[in-house]
């Protein structure tokens, strides 16, 4: 076991060296949040949302007519106070009472309307706070998943990339010679892969939930874990012997190919949510996805062990 912590702790310091490694795997945990505020950003400077107000049928007319002079939208709904708390509409009202998810001014200046149409004074009531609606949460988790198939494709690039690194520099040669378990120094890689995406995965997905709340993000986590776990397993399992037959090219091209199949077909399945790669566009639990994923590892490093020594 000492040992192949060892193992597994400098091939880690290994990959940190490396100005690219390191880039490569800050970059999408700060993707999602620019492109979130670059999105809000743009859309707060060139566009003018028009405020809408639900009212129920049977609205006074003459009420309607004043909102709409003062650039409400007014949209009909059957029960308004449902529609605000389904987040179908950020305000409504029945003339008497305001339903509001909106921000304060907004609420203030309906109300200050619908005041002046009934000629009431101001006087303080208690408000019942509405219950968040799971819409913005929903997106949320949406926004992830891309990031999520981002370090896949990720996991499986590092496992091959490091085994073609130690061919080229003879690394693979020295590391058969040690007194351990073949299977030993490619598990180490895989483990050293699967904990560094792992990090940075978690980061991106803390900071995602900062700039928009998502539903389960333990599981969109363990989602990607899993699924990252089965990438680097794939990509481990086919470079084999560093391509020394085939060259690197032939064995990415076939893990991406197997990546993106395994993705496919699994989300085809009736039980693919709860599958390593698929899970990351499924809403699946997450304690099946990383479990499935981590258990891959070690055949994987049996079979990159086997096929290194029938390449050399």
């Amino acid at each position: 076991m000492s040992a192949l912590l060892t193992l597994t702790w400098f091939t880690v310091l290994r990959f940190l060296r490396e100005s690219r490694v390191v880039r490569s795997v800050v970059w999408p945990a700060f993707l999602g949040p620019a492109t979130v505020s670059l999105t809000l950003l743009a859309v707060a400077a060139w566009t003018t949302p028009q405020l809408s107000v639900a009212v129920p049928p049977g609205f006074p007319a003459a009420m309607a007519a004043r909102l709409s002079d003062e650039g409400w939208l007014v949209v009909e709904e059957p029960d308004p106070a449902v529609a605000v708390e389904a987040g179908r509409i950020y305000l409504g009202t029945d003339g008497e009472t305001i339903w509001s998810a909106a921000f304060p001014e907004s609420t203030f200046r309906l109300e200050n309307v619908l005041r002046q149409e009934r000629g009431a004074a101001w006087r303080m009531v208690p408000t019942r706070p509405l219950l968040p609606h799971e819409g913005v949460r929903v997106v949320g988790g949406h926004g992830l998943r891309p990031l999520a198939f981002l370090y896949v494709l990720y996991a499986m690039v590092f496992a091959m990339g490091s085994v073609a690194r130690d061919r080229d520099e003879a690394i693979i040669d020295v590391e058969r010679s040690l007194p351990v378990p073949t299977w030993m120094p490619g598990f180490a890689r895989w483990a050293a892969t699967v904990g560094i995406l792992s990090a940075a995965w978690g980061l991106t997905v803390v900071l995602m939930v900062v700039m928009m709340d998502s539903l389960a993000p333990v599981d969109h986590f363990l989602r990607g874990v899993g699924a990252m776990a089965a990438a680097a397993a794939v990509g481990l399992a086919l470079i084999g012997g560093g391509g020394i037959r085939n060259g690197f090219s032939a064995a990415f091209a076939t893990g991406t190919f197997a990546v993106a199949g395994l993705i496919g077909v699994g989300t085809s399945l009736p039980m693919g949510s709860y599958l390593p790669l698929a899970s990351i566009l499924s809403n699946g639990p997450g304690w099946s996805s990383a479990l499935g994923g981590l258990a891959l590892g070690p055949p994987a490093a049996a079979i990159f062990a086997w096929r290194v020594g029938r390449a050399s």
